[in-house]
């Protein structure tokens, strides 16, 4: 096996040359230019230097160090400097992040090796250059076995803390996706407490354990907890029909696209009878498709967006975590009950039902407003692939009874104040055999 000192090629455009070696009379050079005991804070683990090795002599670094100082070489801080980094940190892993869009981008765990040494010595930029510079030369690479240079990359995290992250992420995955859990049958009781039973014993502490350890929960950059954006897109639809006619709409479309008065607002999947919340989509044909209306009926199409970010429950989150991930999921893990409640949350219900099968989610809604303080849940649409766009939005007002301010201090407004139109052409439907939704998730 033949070792040399070289620089690999760079996979990305650093501050390190693109060159195999350095240039020898500038290696040397660099290496006997002389640094001062100022040049570095008495803080630094490499202080020790200046007293083991320190010399008086002038400093070549900083012209305001003026006179004899005590220095050292640049070779004699270099040198260990390039076991530290090389015993300590490693290359920054990649992981997923995704827009508002869910759109996917990558970023790098860590920082460049600039701020770390940066942070270490409290050096300025020049001595911090030619330290790193210089470092890299002291590195073995055997080109023979497919060794890459430590040296060039564009982001690096500390082992210790790179392996924390790896164990909390797996500790994380295997208690949502990989583990079996018990609590499944905490939310079959918790729903027949709220049908059938004392609708205000223990609800909160029947759904505690079921929710246990998500606020914090990320895995590849996808939390279920998190802040909407001011600038997101929302928006809503009505059928324009008698009621809802054109003088309405165009005279005052804020109020007959915001959520009813709290005086006739009947009960529905995120709330209770008289208690109003905004039901949105992230996606304008979501938002048609989910009034569901006839063929060449006139729909009515609101643009909104948050008057601030909102903290949001997102229960797609945990199918886009598995998604990234690919990995095995055990069928009676919190996913799945996550997964249910996310299906249960969006099935369609019949009127006649609606009274009875929106218990357990509206009573499930306020446990997460009250409990985890978010603004608005968010769901995919049941009658649509499930996508990003296909996603609707369910936002709490502030104070609902307050009806003279909902529109002007409401979290969310609309945006463009002249609606858009839509025409029904045509309408797709899938066609199974009956089963009870109800029935089916108890028995799933």
């Amino acid at each position: 096996m033949t070792a040399i000192y070289a620089n690999t090629p760079r996979a990305t455009k650093h501050r390190f040359p693109d060159v195999a070696v350095m240039n020898a009379l500038d290696l040397e050079t660099l290496k006997t230019k002389r640094l001062c005991s100022e040049c570095i804070s008495e803080d630094s683990p490499f202080f020790r230097l200046f007293e083991e090795h320190g010399k008086k002599d002038k400093c070549e670094y900083n012209p305001e160090h003026k006179g004899l100082k005590t220095t050292i070489r640049l070779e004699q801080l270099a040198e260990p400097l390039h076991e530290y980094l090389t015993s300590n940190y490693t290359w920054g892993e990649e992981y997923s992040i995704y827009d508002d869009r869910d759109r996917r981008s990558t970023e790098l765990y860590g920082e460049p090796l600039e701020n770390i040494v940066e942070e270490l010595l409290e050096c300025d930029g020049d001595l911090q250059g030619d330290l790193l510079d210089l470092a890299a030369e002291y590195e073995l690479i055997d080109f023979a076995s497919g060794e890459l240079s430590f040296y060039g990359y564009d982001s690096y995290e500390s082992m210790d803390a790179a392996q924390k992250r790896r164990t909390l992420e797996e500790s994380e995955w295997n208690s949502w996706f990989a583990e079996p859990t018990p609590i499944w049958s905490e939310w079959v009781q918790f729903s027949i407490q709220v049908l059938h039973r004392n609708r205000m014993f223990k609800l909160p502490e029947l759904l505690r354990p079921i929710f246990e350890g998500v606020e914090g929960l990320s895995i590849n950059g996808i939390a279920p907890i998190y802040e909407l954006p001011a600038e997101q897109d929302i928006y809503r639809a009505r059928v324009a029909n008698d009621e809802f006619g054109q003088s309405k709409w165009e005279d005052n479309p804020q109020q007959f696209l915001w959520a009813p008065p709290s005086e006739i607002t009947p009960a529905g999947r995120m709330n209770h009878a008289f208690i109003p919340v905004f039901y949105g989509a992230l996606s304008e044909e979501c938002a048609v498709v989910e009034i569901q209306p006839y063929i060449e009926q006139t729909v009515v199409v609101g643009h909104f967006k948050p008057t601030r970010p909102l903290k949001v429950f997102d229960f797609t989150a945990f199918e886009r975590i598995f998604k990234s991930k690919l990995q095995e999921v055990t069928s009676d893990s919190k996913h799945r009950i996550m997964n249910t409640l996310q299906e249960m949350i969006a099935r369609p219900i019949a009127p006649s039902q609606k009274a009875r099968d929106y218990l357990p989610t509206q009573f499930l809604a306020e446990f997460l407003r009250e409990e985890y303080g978010v603004d608005a849940i968010i769901y995919f649409s049941s009658l649509r692939a499930r996508t990003p766009e296909n996603r609707n939005i369910a936002i709490f007002l502030e104070d609902p009874l307050l009806t003279d301010l909902r529109y002007a201090d409401g979290p969310i407004k609309l945006y463009n104040s002249v609606p858009s139109l839509k025409t029904i052409e045509s309408i797709d439907y899938k066609i199974v055999d009956y089963q009870s939704p109800y029935a089916r998730f108890l028995s799933s």
